[in-house]
């Protein structure tokens, strides 16, 4: 379960650092102030990006898991990415709440950075909603937990299958 969990970390990193490439390259190009291109450029992002989790859990941790994990010890083998999230999340709305500052994009630097997988899906809620409370943003923090579950679930059900035939 360690194991995986430290693979799942390094996965979320090795995605973030990619998407990152790809989002600062795409904010040099030319929308022409039209909202919805904008929209649907995040959508597409946050698309391939979820495949790439489902693909993760699916490949990357089935093949280094030893373990025939059942139930909630599969989610928690995974875990790490979304409870590192909750702690930093913690951590802003903590220094947030005490400091009697503003609720800054500075503050958030941290919890951007490490979530940035999931921006553009917080991109394309801001763009329909209009804003984005912060409060929520610790939910959001845990799809990337959720789509390598999901692909560790396909992988695991599929090898029952073969078993069962």
């Amino acid at each position: 379960m360690k194991k995986n969990n430290v693979i799942a970390l390094v996965v979320h990193i090795c995605i973030c650092l990619t998407l990152s490439i790809v989002y600062s390259q795409l904010n040099y190009m030319d929308f022409r102030g039209i909202p919805y291109e904008r929209f649907t450029v995040n959508i597409f992002l946050f698309l391939m990006i979820a495949v790439l989790y489902i693909l993760s859990g699916y490949f990357i941790i089935t093949k280094f898991s030893k373990l025939n994990l059942t139930g909630v010890k599969k989610i928690l083998s995974v875990s790490s990415v979304g409870f590192i999230g909750l702690f930093i999340w913690l951590c802003t709305m903590i220094y947030i709440t005490f400091s009697n500052e503003s609720w800054a994009e500075l503050h958030w630097i941290w919890f951007h950075g490490y979530n940035y997988s999931i921006m553009p899906l917080v991109n394309a809620l801001k763009s329909i909603i209009g804003f984005i409370d912060y409060r929520w943003l610790v939910i959001i923090s845990f799809v990337p937990t959720i789509l390598m579950w999901i692909g560790y679930e396909i992988k695991n059900d599929k090898g029952t299958k073969k078993l069962s035939n």
